[in-house]
């Protein structure tokens, strides 16, 4: 049971792809607190992994320089809270879990925000609460399993190319998109 962690330095993500991993706690609904910011400029990836949620209430930002492995994958089973701009060079990938994106630009992707999930309706779920865009990047994929709730007046945002549901890996209607 590893209760509740706060880290309020600033991180830098290095020259290599970089894993955060939370474990679930009984004691508390949010396992891990990220206050500082994470930065990052090399062609690397950060993925928050686990059964635990989390909070992000500093930026995070992979930028510079051209590359497409620049991504945030969400992989936790857990929920994460969006308090922060995250800036992605490339992707923000969402597999699993629940995201809670609640200030805008919290997934702003230049190039696409994917919540993939993993065959089963819900298996990926985004809520969008904020008052402006959460994204206005390229495009936003909404499918296997993958569904977005909207209600906030922000909405995704009108500066995303398209909007698509259900395509790619959405073999059947129990595993299409939903918005």
């Amino acid at each position: 049971d590893p209760g509740a962690a706060v880290i309020s330095t600033n991180l830098g993500s290095g020259d290599a792809n970089r894993t955060i991993t939370v474990g679930d706690s009984v004691n508390t609904s949010a396992e891990l607190t990220l206050n500082g910011t994470i930065t990052g400029t090399t062609n690397n990836n950060l993925t928050l992994n686990g059964p635990g949620s989390g909070i992000i209430n500093g930026n995070i930002s992979i930028l510079n320089g051209a590359g497409t492995s620049k991504d945030v994958i969400f992989s936790s089973t857990g929920t994460w809270t969006i308090n922060a701009k995250i800036e992605i060079t490339d992707s923000i990938s969402i597999n699993t879990g629940v995201v809670n994106a609640t200030v805008g630009e919290s997934l702003d992707a230049s190039n696409d925000v994917v919540i993939d999930g993993t065959g089963t309706q819900g298996s990926a779920i985004v809520n969008i609460s904020s008052t402006s865009q959460v994204h206005t990047g390229d495009d936003f994929f909404i499918q296997n399993g993958g569904e977005v709730n909207v209600s906030g007046n922000g909405g995704i945002g009108t500066g995303t190319d398209q909007l698509q549901i259900g395509v790619g890996s959405s073999a059947s209607a129990a595993a299409a998109g939903l918005l």
